[in-house]
């Protein structure tokens, strides 16, 4: 299944450089898998919720209204290029 990852640069929950590593040794016979990551963002940097900087479990947390935008319209994109076979 075609797998879209969307993930901060400086999320220290789910570190950006460990899916990198992970996406960059796939041998590309599987299904297609992307990802994206945002500068300056940290962990939920999509969740307006969240948008006075909060520490959870010892990690950041912080909305990024421009990460957030990108983010929104790399689903849309992603979806459309996949559910529209």
């Amino acid at each position: 299944m075609p797998t879209l990852i969307l993930n901060g640069e400086l999320d220290d929950w789910s570190p950006a450089e460990r899916c990198r590593q992970r996406v960059s040794h796939l041998s590309g016979k599987g299904p297609p898998i992307e990802l994206n990551v945002y500068p300056g963002a940290y962990h939920d940097f999509d969740s307006p919720y969240v948008a006075v900087a909060k520490t959870s479990f010892g990690h950041r947390e912080e909305y990024n209204a421009t990460a957030a935008d990108q983010s929104f319209s790399s689903v849309r994109a992603f979806l459309s290029k996949y559910l529209s076979k």
